[in-house]
């Protein structure tokens, strides 16, 4: 318990634009979210970026590493707080409660990982959204919050990236289901109308 303040620092703030690291950064920490949104992305050698995944509270940020380096950014998307754990210190000192923890956040990590390049493979735009708002509720129902009100801090362009969709065909795609009254998409949130809908255009991910 003495050892705990410093290998696990609780409530570090970042606010929009913050960096949790960058590229390139020694990989001595994980971050747990708290509360916010988390964006991870990369950027290849032609200057080009590619959004990696969205993170919530009660989620791990995970660390892609090259020699120990991170090989992605992560970036605060709106005020958040997140616990950084040295994972340096921390594996002399876990417990085997912690660490079954850990395993635990690892395979959780890995199922949404499964479903995210299961939904990029399924051809359609729409089906695509369907199941970026399927996991998204998912992650959100398992936190107890409102599965049918759908946080976006990101920007259309990074919903887009992260879909592996050109910014227009993503925005028809929204504009098609809110105008049908499947969805109401504000600039912050995305409410789900009709569940129903949304889950047949998800059914790839079933």
């Amino acid at each position: 318990m003495s050892l705990l303040p410093q290998i696990f620092q609780v409530g570090c703030a970042y606010q929009p634009g913050d960096y949790l690291f960058t590229a390139g950064e020694r990989a001595d920490d994980q971050f747990h979210v708290r509360s916010g949104m988390i964006k991870t992305y990369f950027i290849n050698s032609e200057g080009t970026e590619y959004v990696t995944g969205f993170y919530l509270p009660g989620e791990v940020v995970p660390r892609v590493l090259e020699d120990g380096l991170h090989s992605q950014s992560a970036v605060a998307l709106e005020t958040s707080t997140v616990c950084r754990l040295n994972t340096l210190q921390f594996r002399d000192t876990a417990t085997k409660e912690i660490a079954v923890a850990l395993c635990e956040h690892a395979e959780s990590s890995a199922l949404q990982s499964l479903r995210y390049q299961l939904n990029l493979r399924n051809g359609s735009a729409a089906a695509r959204f369907a199941g970026f708002c399927a996991q998204m509720a998912d992650r959100l129902s398992n936190q107890g919050r409102d599965r049918h009100h759908i946080p976006t801090p990101m920007t259309r362009t990074d919903m887009a990236s992260y879909l592996g969709l050109t910014l227009e065909s993503l925005s028809r795609v929204i504009s098609k289901l809110k105008t049908s009254g499947v969805i109401r998409a504000e600039k912050t949130f995305v409410e789900i109308k009709e569940p129903e809908t949304m889950a047949v255009l998800a059914s790839h991910l079933n």
